[in-house]
């Protein structure tokens, strides 16, 4: 079977908000402040059951997020030890069959400073009750970044 590869993200140390963020929207184990973290999507979706697997079963890490949507499947990571979590990505890597040295970096797609919000919309982006508050005329930051996808062959 070949594996998709579609994003891979590693936090060596998350900081206190997005750590607190993580918790409150994870669906499994809540990480905290000055974890390191590992993000992964692949194709197809139901992958990311044999990859926590190997991961948790390789090294000492923790799941938060386990999610199979129709054609991608998100897993989320996190441990005390950067070099725990680098191990889980390493099991994770070789479960798909592809090489770290060959992930492309990443590109940005568009990126936007919105100053001076309007009231509605923060209270907009506000309902969606998933990290601090954005309060009228303040400043939002937007990015979108691009990743192109590794494929290789799974490893069973």
């Amino acid at each position: 079977m070949t594996a998709e590869l579609r994003a891979w993200v590693e936090i060596d140390s998350m900081q206190s908000q997005w750590a607190a963020y993580v918790a409150q929207t994870c669906q499994g184990d809540p990480p905290w402040a000055g974890m390191a973290q590992l993000y992964v999507e692949v194709a197809p979706a139901n992958e990311v059951f044999s990859l926590v697997n190997a991961a948790v079963k390789n090294a000492d890490v923790r799941c938060g997020l386990q999610v199979v949507e129709r054609q991608f499947g998100t897993l989320e990571l996190h441990g005390r030890d950067p070099f725990a979590v680098r191990e889980a990505g390493s099991a994770i890597l070789e479960r798909i069959g592809v090489a770290a040295s060959a992930a492309p970096a990443a590109q940005v797609v568009a990126s936007e400073v919105v100053t001076k919000v309007d009231p509605n919309q923060a209270q907009l982006i506000n309902r969606m009750r998933v990290a601090n508050l954005l309060l009228e005329n303040e400043t939002m930051f937007l990015i979108e970044a691009k990743a192109n996808s590794l494929r290789g062959e799974v490893v069973t």
